[in-house]
């Protein structure tokens, strides 16, 4: 279905390339006319063409930290678009201070710190990529590492924080999606950060 895409915009590019080719400009304008109208053709043509639209579409909490293993949350994430995606998924989980709402997080700049984290994180998977075909979903594992403090949770004093990065390529560009959620024992249910959710 994309090589359609294409040929229509190959053939608008040919008949606006003639079409500039029949004025009188000199040689030097026609060519730079062409190149940019080419150009235009193409970024066209990778936005309407079929692409892959990767999200994440739940966050839940399957195993908390104990001393004896870490935790687990799993990333569910979902194809939304035409095309098959191969992603590279880089998560990451932890138990931070406590943050009753959004407004706590950003005086906190949470922000800069998973931004860290997710520079050290190890991608999903080490190497190559995971295939996402359209309309399908792919769990991803991010661990929740022990602390000391993991008891405060159940008090009601901790925060646990996810957050991934999603680097998948489309026709022409490399993509990247950004994801964060936030949950207390107080609310026990997962609320998106005021950033890092495009």
């Amino acid at each position: 279905m994309a090589w359609i895409y294409g040929v229509i915009a190959l053939g608008i590019w040919a008949l606006l390339a003639w079409g500039i080719s029949r004025l009188d400009w000199k040689r030097t304008l026609k060519l730079l006319m062409s190149a940019t109208l080419l150009g235009l053709g193409l970024m066209i043509w990778a936005y309407m063409a079929p692409q892959p639209a990767l999200r994440v579409e739940v966050a839940q909490l399957r195993r908390f930290p104990s001393s004896a293993q870490s935790g687990l949350v799993e990333l569910v994430i979902r194809n939304s678009g035409e095309d098959p995606a191969g992603m590279v998924v880089v998560p990451v989980a932890y138990l931070a201070p406590l943050f009753i709402n959004a407004a706590d997080l950003v005086r906190a700049n949470v922000d800069e710190d998973l931004q860290t984290r997710l520079e050290r994180a190890k991608p999903v998977p080490a190497t190559g990529t995971i295939g996402v075909a359209p309309g399908q979903t792919v769990v991803v594992e991010a661990p929740l590492p022990f602390s000391e403090r993991v008891w405060d949770y159940n008090r009601g004093q901790l925060t646990l924080l996810v957050a991934a990065r999603i680097t998948y390529r489309d026709r022409v560009f490399t993509r990247e999606r950004l994801f964060c959620q936030y949950m207390n024992p107080r609310s026990n249910e997962w609320r998106s950060c005021p950033f890092m959710n495009d």
